[in-house]
């Protein structure tokens, strides 16, 4: 029998609904209702309709009892997406490939409610046999123009396989795939600065007939970013997996169309009665154009991934370039005050604190993995005095931790059992006899609990406010033991990752995670569900690479989730008389700020300048905490622009332009912004010289704002701000 919840709504409301609800449909009736985001009933037609005041998606059963896609609306666009009728997933389910709806998966009832900061619409299937229960959902937010969508898998009876796990599939029109290029640590040339493969925009055309598979193995972005865009007459269809593991996305061309299909198509896992299967979330909508596809996902990630929470663009410094493992009690208590000097807002402890780091070099960080006790020989009043003295110079502590991996020392100790740890074929590492240290399989519940219960005990020691999670090592375990078989070693580990975050945050809902895998090895909306930053690349010098990772990941994540440090570079030194400090900080400003340094290699002329940079990033800070980014050149370094510029901007439009001369003999550059209000008044306003022009933001979009060749610096900040009307 069917089942819903039912809300009724607020005349406004259903005048918004009404603009968006596919009208061919009659008689649709709103079942649940949460801010603008809503699901309707067609029962006549059966069909569903989850949106908001911006997008419509509309699925249905066919006569054959088949769930197919029906229709994509975007508000702002007249006509519906060219959307294929076709089924909204196809599952392998005890070695059957079937859709919903068919194959003897059958349609048996749906729930309507709602869900976090906006509602869900679950549809139940079941199948006789095997016994399984299948439940497709959808969700949508509020004030975020994106469709969410996962599969849950209930056996009834038995255990049976599942393969194919796929997120969604649609049929669109033929268009070039827009994509991001992941952090390509194996091939990027480390030899030559100037040189940046990583993080970079790239299209490509699928001729008719030909298919393209893009995706990783181990980790979410180490080949391709798991986002994409299409780019075509019909609007921009956008998608993304939230998902920090393997995973695929194939585009297969025919004449006029591309059938999209994403997911982790290699996973083979089982799901059984004591064990429920939640298939990796996926994320679709449409846009006008491409350029609107960022402020997209900006409102969803705020509006529903972080429920609302906005982002918190903290000036952060860190230990590790300037001191690696080389730490201890005195002399962080020296670089806390450094800090505060240069009105940092948050301190972290990066690796090496802990007992056995540092052992061989200065750089080894990975002896002592997992002991989670601070070296008492450098340390020893413990980290929570450097967290009290933190706090006492009105600055957030934080600590690095490297919890998915331990070192083999500790193996035995402190409860640490070797059979948690993670093979592949036997090895501990691939092709390595005598690894030093191994993956902790999170696949298996044992290492979790082990886990959380020594990550507690640390947080609840030194009341940190701040956890740099870090990641330098993946297998994909196949070991017996665990919990998974020998396919879905990754799909059982980052679930049983998400489970530990996810208690982490009920834990302590205050704490602010960074997201650090061997650099951005890990970039992803999964991720961003249970992280607070990104570290985007070990490389975090010259500033042009800094400039083009941010303007490449700046379109799929907010810019304030991307964090970079300014560092003492061979041409880029961090002092006052260098030829363009300012260059060097502004680079970074158009994400998180970060900095690193000894407090010994600054003067006090140093400090000052840096203090006048910080005081400017934090004006920049409050755009930057619910604002997308927007590429408005060429991206520095693979495209060498004259000028590389992007611009962060806010639903309200207001917006930061930050732009950089790089080619000396071109004088000047006209910016076009992106996202203003049409019929605004507003004011343009330079970092360094104040205000130097006002208009409406159509005149600001149309005719642009000239940038001229600075006198002191190659970086420019403007801030371009509505004109506030006295009430």
């Amino acid at each position: 029998m069917t089942t819903f919840r039912f809300s009724t709504l607020p005349a406004f409301t259903v005048l918004l609904i009404a603009l968006v609800v596919p009208t061919a449909r009659a008689d649709p009736q709103v079942v649940a209702q949460n801010g603008d985001a809503y699901v309707a009933h067609n029962e006549s037609a059966s069909t569903w309709t989850v949106g908001n005041h911006a997008v419509a998606f509309t699925v249905g059963l066919a006569s054959s009892g088949v769930l197919n896609v029906v229709e994509l609306r975007n508000a702002r666009m007249k006509s519906p997406f060219p959307i294929a009728a076709a089924p909204t997933t196809t599952l392998s389910i005890g070695g059957r490939t079937m859709s919903l709806g068919a194959g003897g998966l059958a349609f048996d009832s749906f729930q309507a409610a709602s869900y976090r900061g906006g509602v869900r619409l679950d549809l139940v299937f079941t199948l006789r046999d095997p016994r399984v229960r299948v439940t497709r959902s959808y969700a949508c937010f509020t004030r975020a123009p994106v469709i969410e969508t996962w599969t849950t898998f209930e056996s009834l009876a038995g255990t049976t396989t599942l393969e194919g796990l796929n997120a969604w599939q649609m049929t669109v029109p033929a268009a070039t795939i827009q994509t991001v290029s992941g952090l390509l640590s194996d091939d990027a040339d480390h030899t030559n600065a100037h040189i940046a493969h990583q993080f970079t925009v790239e299209h490509q055309d699928v001729a008719p007939g030909r298919r393209l598979d893009l995706g990783a193995q181990g980790r979410s972005s180490e080949q391709t970013v798991p986002w994409f865009t299409t780019e075509g007459a019909d609007g921009a269809f956008f998608g993304a997996l939230m998902w920090s593991g393997s995973w695929g996305l194939s585009v297969e061309r025919t004449s006029a169309s591309m059938r999209l299909t994403l997911g982790v198509p290699d996973t083979v896992t089982t799901v059984a009665p004591d064990r429920q299967v939640e298939a990796p979330h996926g994320l679709f909508g449409l846009a006008p154009r491409v350029v609107d596809v960022s402020l997209a996902l900006t409102m969803f990630v705020i509006n529903g991934i972080r429920d609302g929470r906005a982002f918190s663009p903290l000036v952060t410094y860190n230990t590790w370039f300037a001191y690696a493992t080389a730490v201890d009690e005195t002399s962080m208590r020296d670089a806390i005050d450094a800090a505060a000097r240069v009105k940092a807002d948050l301190f972290v402890l990066d690796a090496g604190w802990y007992e056995g780091a540092g052992r061989t070099s200065e750089g080894d960080f990975t002896s002592g993995l997992g002991s989670y006790r601070a070296d008492p020989a450098r340390f020893p009043s413990g980290l929570s005095v450097l967290a009290d003295a933190a706090r006492l110079r009105a600055m957030r502590f934080g600590i690095w931790v490297e919890p998915e991996r331990v070192s083999l020392e500790n193996v035995g100790r402190a409860g640490l059992d070797e059979r948690w740890l993670a093979q592949r074929d036997g090895r501990y590492v691939p092709g390595t006899a005598n690894a030093r240290a191994a993956q902790l399989c999170l696949g298996d519940p044992r290492a979790r609990q082990w886990l959380l219960d020594h990550l507690s005990a640390l947080i609840d020691e030194v009341s940190p406010a701040y956890l740099k999670w870090d990641n330098n090592f993946w297998i994909n375990c196949n070991r017996a033991g665990h919990g998974h078989g020998t396919r879905d070693g990754n799909f059982a580990h980052v679930s049983g990752l998400y489970q530990v975050l996810a208690t982490l945050r009920v834990r302590y809902p205050a704490l602010l995670i960074e997201n650090v895998a061997g650099g951005g090895n890990r970039l992803d909306f999964g991720m961003l569900r249970y992280s607070d930053t990104a570290w985007m690349d070990d490389r975090t010098a010259p500033s042009a690479i800094v400039r083009h990772n941010l303007e490449g990941l700046g379109q799929v994540f907010p810019p304030a989730y991307l964090l970079s440090f300014v560092i003492a570079a061979e041409n880029e030194p961090l002092h006052h008389d260098a030829p363009d400090m300012a260059l060097y900080i502004r680079s970074r400003m158009p994400g998180l700020l970060g900095l690193t340094f000894r407090a010994e290699e600054l003067d006090d002329q140093d400090e000052v300048e840096i203090v006048q940079h910080v005081d400017v990033y934090k004006r920049v800070a409050d755009v930057l905490r619910r604002a997308a980014g927007v590429r408005l050149t060429g991206q520095a370094v693979t495209d060498a622009p004259a000028w590389d510029a992007m611009e962060a901007v806010t639903a309200a439009g207001d917006a930061v332009l930050f732009a950089y001369q790089m080619d000396p003999g071109v004088a000047r550059v006209t910016l076009r912004p992106y996202g203003l209000r049409a019929t605004a008044a507003y004011t343009v306003e330079s970092a360094d010289a104040g205000i130097i022009g006002a208009g409406t933001g159509e005149s600001l979009m149309t005719d642009g704002i000239e940038i001229s060749q600075g006198v002191a610096s190659d970086a420019h900040i403007l801030f371009v701000r509505r004109a506030r009307t006295p009430r």
